[in-house]
Formats: C-alpha cells, structure tokens, sequence
C-alpha cells in the first residue's frame, strides 16, 4: 500500500499500544487533518480497529472514513486506550480509505493506530470462479 501524511507507516504496523513509534500523528493540526491508504489493488474492507494515542491530550472524539467508493462514515471515539472495533454498516470495496479527524478531546498532535480488515477483491473474484465452476459441475437449481 501507498501512504499519504506523516508517519503513516507507524500506525499501520499491527503494533496497537498507542506508543508513539506505533502511530500516526498529525502535525499539529488537529480538527481537519487526516490520513490516507491507498491499497495496491481494490480491497473489501469489513471492519477497522481504532487505537488512540497513549496521551490523553492527543485523542480523537470524532473520526469520519471516506472510501474511494464514495461512501462515507463518522464514528464516535471514546477517550479510552481500549482498542475500538469500528463497525461499517455495510462491507465497502475500494481502492483507498482516508481518515479524517472531525473532534478533538484537546488539539495537540492528536493521532492513532489502525487494523483494516478485509480482502482483495481479487481474492473475492477467485471464490466466486471456484463457486460458479462447483455450481457448472454439479448443476444448481
């Protein structure tokens, strides 16, 4: 994948401690700043997991993810270091995701680490040609 904005790779390494070498974090700018992926292919994403930074004067109160499907969705975020199971209505497929910080709990170099869970849409493409090649074999009504 592709990442756009400061230290990107740090909140993307799987690491979710809230550590600062385990995080993305904006540069300041709080309210208004985000982070994109690009994916290297189209991916189906079900879900994310959200960790907030370790200092409490650096969390997220509201965070808004836009796909590249157009589809859009704001989330809540408790001011806690639990790791928080971001729910999308409904799975999207996409070639990117930008998360963008809507609210602050206090404007600092606020940030976060991540998990985007799903498939390539290739992987997707492949089980639905093994399914259609069963069905050709044994027939379907």
């Amino acid at each position: 994948s592709v990442l756009k904005g400061s230290h990107c790779n740090f909140a993307l390494k799987g690491i979710m401690d809230g550590e600062d070498m385990n995080v993305w974090s904006s540069q300041g700018e709080c309210k208004g700043a985000y982070m994109m992926i690009e994916f290297s292919s189209m991916f189906m994403v079900n879900k994310i997991d959200y960790k907030s930074k370790k200092s409490s004067s650096e969390r997220n109160k509201v965070i808004e993810i836009l796909f590249s499907n157009g589809f859009s969705e704001s989330f809540a975020i408790k001011n806690t270091l639990d790791i928080i199971e971001l729910k999308l209505k409904s799975p999207q497929i996409t070639k990117s995701i930008t998360i963008k910080i809507k609210e602050v709990y206090t404007c600092n170099n606020n940030g976060f680490a991540l998990k985007v869970h799903g498939m390539a849409v290739s992987s997707l493409n492949s089980m639905s040609s093994i399914s259609t090649s069963i069905m050709n074999m044994f027939g379907s009504k």
